[in-house]
């Protein structure tokens, strides 16, 4: 076949049909021979054309598609190989994939994944879809595509459509997808791939599919320091005089006492503080306690996904404890803990009491006239999550 075009250079529609013909007359199995010549004042330029034949594929999958370079037979032009059965790389789709995480994965919360699709072929690609199937330590929660793109998941399975056709060398907007991250994963490391096709065949399918490997950030238990007096972080206590960051007053019989607490000298009359701990009151000292109620209160954040939360707190003040809540959820030992008595101490893992977020806890101290205080020894622990201020 080519030598036959070779010699007679097909330089219009009609000659292309010629030689076409011709080859069906030998018995070749071309389907289609694309001719691309450069001209000089409307003449082909020997040795400026490209010829490209596509053949269809036997049924084993074998044939090819080749070209030529030059005129066959006529000027020593050069042969490209065989890159395939049915259509040649020029005329082919060429996607490809990425898929990558934003930020730290972390066991119980929410991570992001962001895929991109780009069209690297010389023509439009249609009938393009993205399918991924999340890690099964992943739950989907949504996608959040531009349009042209559309997506839908089932069980682990998300499919994405992209309407329309994308231009040649351009990228789709990405897609976003939002996924649930177990908070008990079996092992931290996790791997999502997700892979694209479209109504062609692609030339370069090797970059069809793209893997994004990550390692899940598992909390360990932790303990959150809520003694009075004593730094959060370190939970050294601070030194008398010192605003305390643990315990705040919410409530008392004068309104300018109410904001932060402060770090007393304990009285004679008062038990030692417990260890780690320090008496804590009205900022100004406790010698001009006003007779009446007093409410602290400390707050501690627990993420969404939290586990075996527990809270342990021992507690004395000056007069006397008279209530004791966790988010409204009244605990057990009130009224009791006078400042030379017997402590109360509460210890609950209630899950009822617990909640994601914002949790505070609130002592309510009734004194007479003279000083008043307040001290606290004790943690709250929360397993596989973040617990922190």
């Amino acid at each position: 076949m080519y030598s036959d075009i070779g010699k007679t250079m097909p330089t219009s529609e009609k000659d292309m049909e010629n030689a076409l013909a011709r080859s069906r007359a030998r018995g070749d199995r071309a389907l289609l021979v694309l001719a691309f010549c450069a001209t000089l004042g409307g003449a082909p330029i020997v040795g400026g054309c490209t010829y490209v034949s596509i053949y269809p594929c036997d049924a084993d999958g074998s044939g090819c598609s080749e070209g030529w370079t030059g005129n066959e037979g006529s000027d020593g032009g050069e042969r490209r190989p065989c890159v395939g059965c049915g259509i040649p790389d020029e005329i082919r789709d060429d996607l490809s994939i990425r898929k990558r995480h934003e930020g730290t994965f972390v066991a119980g919360g929410v991570g992001v994944f962001e895929i991109a699709v780009s069209n690297n072929s010389s023509a439009p690609a249609s009938g393009i879809t993205v399918i991924d199937v999340l890690d099964p330590v992943f739950t989907f929660v949504s996608a959040s595509p531009s349009p042209p793109w559309s997506c839908a998941a089932v069980a682990q399975t998300v499919t994405c459509t992209f309407a329309g056709t994308l231009p040649p060398s351009t990228s789709a907007a990405p897609i976003r997808l939002e996924v649930q991250v177990n908070d008990r994963p079996e092992t931290p490391e996790a791997q999502n791939c997700a892979s694209v096709s479209s109504d062609g065949n692609d030339a370069t399918p090797n970059d069809n599919t793209s893997c994004d490997s990550l390692e899940i950030a598992v909390c360990p238990a932790l303990e959150l320091d809520l003694s009075s007096g004593a730094d959060t972080a370190s939970g050294v206590p601070g030194s008398v005089g010192d605003q305390d960051d643990s315990w705040t007053l919410v409530a008392a019989p004068d309104a300018s006492l109410i904001g932060s607490s402060t770090i007393l000298s304990p009285t004679p009359a008062w038990l030692p503080a417990f260890p780690g701990s320090q008496w804590i009151g009205p900022a100004g000292g406790s010698a001009d306690g006003l007779t009446g109620f007093y409410t602290y209160e400390s707050c501690f954040t627990l993420e969404q996904g939290f586990t075996a939360p527990m809270l342990d707190l021992s507690m004395r003040a000056d007069d006397v404890i008279t209530a004791i809540s966790l988010n409204g959820c009244t605990l057990p030992g009130a009224p009791g803990g006078n400042f030379n008595g017997a402590p109360i101490h509460v210890q609950t893992s209630d899950p009822s009491c617990f909640q994601p977020g914002t949790n505070c806890i609130d002592i309510t101290v009734e004194n007479g006239p003279g000083p008043t205080g307040l001290d606290v020894a004790g943690t709250v622990t929360a397993d596989h999550e973040l617990c922190c201020r």
